[in-house]
């Protein structure tokens, strides 16, 4: 994560790109008032990547039910001037990497994924009688990270997971809000 110091000297650039992770859409009223607030600096592009987008609505089809209302999404992140963008080769190229560069073996590649997996469970080990072919996936937080990545965005997350760690410019949603305070 950034400090303090670093994200309000990143926030003070002529062109800045900042990327939402799904985690920060949730509270879409803070979200909101971040954007305008975000908005009033300048040049900066406000992205959320196609896959945080795809979780949000999601969220938003199961708790509003009948109510849903696309239409209203669309407007809303067009009215704060959030662009959603598609995820492309060079995106995918960047999540190979920062995976690669963490799990260089694959061994410990899929021992990560099944520890995961475990660790979801509320378990510490994989127990024993577990099928050891089994396949566990990767989480969908890798490819918004290589999105920020390939894009030189500024993440927003609050997420703490290995898959963020090579993201070097990533900074909390509550750190964003008390630099913009600042402005």
């Amino acid at each position: 994560m950034m400090t303090e110091a670093e994200l309000i000297k990143l926030l003070k650039q002529k062109q800045l790109k900042i990327a939402f992770d799904t985690n920060v859409l949730f509270g879409l009223n803070r979200f909101y008032r971040i954007c305008d607030q975000l908005n009033t600096l300048g040049q900066i592009e406000l992205i959320v990547p196609v896959l945080a987008y795809i979780e949000k609505i999601y969220d938003l089809k199961q708790s509003l039910k009948q109510r849903y209302n696309h239409d209203l999404i669309l407007e809303g992140f067009s009215s704060k001037q959030v662009k959603i963008m598609t995820f492309t080769q060079k995106h995918a190229e960047a999540v190979a990497n920062l995976i690669w560069q963490q799990f260089p073996d694959k061994k410990d590649w899929k021992q990560f994924k099944s520890q995961r997996c475990v660790s979801c469970l509320g378990l510490t080990e994989i127990p024993a009688t577990a099928t050891k072919n089994k396949r566990c996936s990767a989480t969908v937080d890798w490819l918004i990270a290589g999105y920020a990545v390939a894009e030189n965005c500024l993440l927003v997350t609050d997420d703490k997971g290995v898959e963020f760690q090579g993201v070097l410019q990533k900074t909390s949603l509550d750190l964003l809000e008390t630099c913009l305070a600042q402005f």
